[in-house]
């Protein structure tokens, strides 16, 4: 109706009624205050802080509320014709919510009957009972110091030297976790029951994980010390012919730096050596040169703290990479297998360098003269023709008009062409690698043979780079065995 009247009245003053104004019109159809103080509004799944807020707005009146009160409520409710009070009503209907009216000043709260209750279960006793058990392997051997607790976290408790745990919970807990390092973590569901047995499985993808310190090879989960490793998959995810490459950035704290050395939690001295210690399959490298394949490697643990020291000693100062190279598996057939790469980039284009062209160096260089100068003494070799330019116009034997065309000469030799057709070129990589594994018995081999070749974008910067690596391992008795590494 009230679209209607306004319709009405633009047509009596011969004015056309634009969109914007009807949409406006019909919006704020949707909450209105009819002249005797009615109130209409119509709110879908509002929150009760909005809601609240348009019905202030409407009714003429200021509404306190809680943001921590009304947040949890919405309202849905098409109010047509009522008292400002009764629509407050409708719109807090269905909640535990209260409004409290002082003349324009209306606050909106919690019933006290619904405090008091909120207050009681708050503080109501909690009841306890007792859960016992005990904690056992796969091998059903008892599982001393494993971890027992609640979802929450709230309580929990240790096992015993046999295994046992006593826990103390609320009545109505029916789950507990258990844990342990190495070990897959358990969650029992209890239910009514007051004794229960757990039987925790090995973790296998954190066994097969084992530090390899040069002396010994412990699982992960038991070493101590900080240190990182890197398996032979992080390996062959990065493509480079150089290892040192494919190091950088695959552990925390290790890098190469400016002179394409190892470095291990940064640089520990200004003039002593500050390269690591790199061993290979238990053998300290007197150089830090890395001559290996990648291909070859199986693991890399790098140690990088004073753990390493009581293996080491003082070579240990700059923290120790050992690498384990890849052998043989017993009672294999012959197993050959080869992997090859090929990449290579655009050749180097001069112009997109954001140099200085023949033409724009040669008259800056001319400019810059004339502005400092040009200091003659201790010049050997001679002039080149910008200086020597620059000369004969400070002598005057030629004019500035004559100095410029000259310059503008020289600039014009543009040799970039010249360089990029016969310095330059595109840059190619080549890898090839062909491996051999065989074992019987009591022995297992381990052939790689390896070819590098780099051909960088600058001519004549070639690289030909060949490894051969022979893992030999015999097993002479249950206790003895025997390494032969080439």
């Amino acid at each position: 109706m009230i679209v209607c009247a306004i319709e009405k009245a633009a047509r009596s003053l011969g004015m056309r009624l634009l969109p914007g104004l009807l949409l406006f019109v019909t919006a704020m159809a949707v909450a209105q205050t009819r002249s005797d103080g009615t109130i209409t509004m119509k709110f879908e799944n509002k929150a009760m802080g909005v809601a609240l807020k348009t019905f202030g707005d409407v009714a003429g009146v200021k509404v306190n509320f809680s943001t921590t009160d009304v947040s949890p409520y919405s309202v849905t409710a098409d109010i047509r014709n009522a008292t400002p009070q009764k629509a407050l009503d409708r719109i807090l209907s269905g909640t535990p919510l209260k409004a409290d009216w002082q003349g324009k000043i209306v606050t909106v709260a919690k019933k006290k009957s619904a405090v008091r209750e909120a207050d009681n279960v708050k503080n109501k006793p909690i009841d306890f009972r007792t859960i016992k058990g005990r904690v056992l392997d796969d091998e059903k051997i008892s599982v001393p110091g494993a971890n027992v607790r609640t979802p929450d976290g709230k309580y929990g408790t240790i096992t015993s030297a046999r295994g046992d745990f006593e826990i103390k919970v609320p009545e109505n807990t029916d789950r507990i976790e258990i844990s342990f390092v190495g070990m897959k973590p358990e969650t029992v569901n209890v239910g009514g029951r007051d004794y229960v047995d757990v039987v925790l499985h090995d973790d296998q993808q954190l066994l097969d994980e084992v530090v390899v310190t040069g002396y010994q090879t412990i699982e992960k989960g038991r070493a101590t010390g900080a240190f990182s490793l890197v398996d032979k998959d992080d390996i062959d995810n990065l493509y480079s012919t150089d290892i040192k490459q494919r190091l950088e950035g695959a552990a925390p704290g290790l890098y190469v730096n400016n002179n394409n050395q190892l470095e291990i939690r940064g640089t520990c001295s200004l003039y002593a050596n500050t390269a690591p210690l790199i061993v290979v399959d238990g053998f300290p490298m007197e150089s830090s040169t890395l001559n290996l394949n990648p291909n070859d490697i199986e693991q890399i643990s790098v140690l990088k703290d004073a753990a390493s020291a009581s293996i080491w000693g003082i070579r240990a100062a700059n923290g120790v990479i050992v690498i384990t190279t890849r052998r043989g598996a017993h009672k294999k057939d012959l197993d050959i297998s080869y992997s090859g790469t090929v990449s290579w980039t655009q050749r180097p284009d001069l112009n997109d360098m954001h140099i200085l062209s023949s033409k724009e160096y040669a008259a800056a260089s001319f400019d810059r003269y004339l502005a400092t100068g040009f200091t003659t003494n201790g010049v050997y070799g001679g002039y080149d023709e910008i200086q020597e330019t620059y000369l004969n116009f400070k002598n005057g034997l030629i004019n500035e008009q004559d100095a410029r065309s000259r310059i503008a000469g020289i600039g014009s030799f543009d040799n970039r062409d010249q360089l990029n057709s016969l310095f330059y070129r595109r840059a190619l990589t080549q890898q090839h690698n062909l491996t051999f594994r065989v074992g019987g018995e009591r022995y297992s081999s381990y052939v790689s043979l390896n070819y590098d070749y780099s051909r960088g974008a600058q001519a004549g910067n070639n690289n030909h780079k060949f490894n051969l690596l022979l893992n030999n391992d015999f097993t002479i008795s249950p206790t003895v065995s025997l390494q032969l590494n080439v």
